[in-house]
């Protein structure tokens, strides 16, 4: 719940408030679909009770009725919401507000007008909006509004909001950016929710990696790495459930394609199921969409300036690319250096010298 510290709202002026409405009725950005959906939306349920009236259940219902993405782990701390695309952050340095775009160069107000378009969505963080006379408005730690219109000069944002002191129903208020006083506010441009469905023209490996780049930067299940292999081949209309081969928590995800494992100091490929180990210099078996399973793995490997380590006592990842020619195996994996999201991974595959790989491809249900 917003707290009201004085009777004013972020305008605090009937001066500012005609500025206000003046620039902008001049229009900023164009809507994308996904932002007219969601504006359309608030606009119809302007003055009305959304769910519980608090801010969390107006969000909520926002995201369903315009189907927009809400799988984004929180950053950059627990609890911080992620609604789409980073577009930018309005905060205060030295004493002043400014804005630090995706590319990280801070940039004056008059260009806020530029970036952001109706149905973005403003997250707060601890704001407070304070006027020349010392009238503020506090937010709560993690408060939520979507555009309606931003001022091509990026002073006054118009937004949608439920929760606030007015009561719970959704409502139009004035921000006077330039009156921020502390805190910050993050900006993002809303991602349309897209299903995950099988694709029956694709090939099992295929269609598990479109899945995978689907899911870049969002945490799936619970964010461990198994995690994103045991949810994706469902997904897709692969089978899952196997049974663990050769030991328990050895994870099987489908057809064994090879093993690559090291052997008295030598690293030896394994193809399918055969016993008979052969020492293969360049690894082709492996395809993009493939799955991996590491077992006590240890890399090394040497770099223009020194050399790098990596350790996979027990991971699951799903094979990016391999780069042709050589032995590099670029991955999408979960749980990686302690990001419970997905992310992007590469490693030379002759680097590994100790453990083992087992590579499986995806079969139909």
């Amino acid at each position: 719940m917003k707290r009201r510290v004085s009777a004013h709202i972020a305008t605090f002026s009937v001066a500012l408030l005609v500025a206000a409405i003046r620039l902008l009725a001049q229009g900023g950005a164009v809507e994308s679909p996904v932002n007219l959906r969601i504006t359309n939306y608030c606009r119809t349920n302007l003055g009305q009770r959304v769910g519980d009236g608090t801010n969390t259940s107006f969000m909520a219902a926002v995201s369903t009725a315009a189907t927009i993405e809400r799988s984004f782990v929180d950053a950059p701390r627990e609890g911080d919401k992620v609604w789409g695309t980073y577009i930018e952050k309005i905060s205060i340095a030295a004493g002043k507000y400014c804005l630090a775009l995706q590319a990280g160069a801070m940039r004056g107000s008059h260009q806020l007008g530029a970036f952001l378009a109706p149905g973005d969505v403003l997250e707060f963080d601890g704001v407070r909006f304070m006027d020349q006379y010392g009238n503020s408005v506090d937010y709560p730690q993690h408060y939520t509004t979507i555009i309606s219109k931003v001022s091509p000069n990026g002073r006054y944002c118009r937004v949608y909001e439920q929760g606030g002191p007015a009561g719970g129903s959704v409502i139009l208020a004035t921000l006077f950016l330039p009156s921020l006083n502390a805190g910050s506010i993050r900006a993002y441009k809303p991602v349309n929710f897209v299903p995950t469905s099988p694709v029956p023209d694709l090939p099992m490996n295929e269609a598990l990696l479109a899945y995978c780049r689907r899911t870049i930067g969002r945490k799936v299940g619970g964010g461990q790495c198994a995690e994103l292999v045991s949810n994706g081949l469902p997904a897709i209309g692969a089978a899952c459930g196997f049974r663990d081969t050769p030991t328990p928590g050895s994870y099987v995800w489908g057809a064994l394609v090879c093993t690559l494992k090291v052997i008295n100091g030598q690293q030896v490929v394994i193809a399918g199921t055969h016993k008979r180990p052969e020492v293969i210099p360049e690894v082709n078996c492996i395809e993009p969409g493939d799955i991996l399973q590491f077992s006590g793995a240890m890399f090394r490997w040497v770099k223009p300036h020194g050399w790098e380590a990596m350790a996979a006592a027990h991971h699951t990842s799903v094979v990016d690319q391999v780069i042709p020619g050589t032995d590099q195996c670029k991955v999408l994996e979960q749980n990686s250096g302690g990001r419970l999201y997905v992310t992007h991974g590469s490693f030379p595959l002759s680097g590994m010298y100790e453990g083992e790989i087992r590579a499986y491809r995806p079969v139909p249900n």
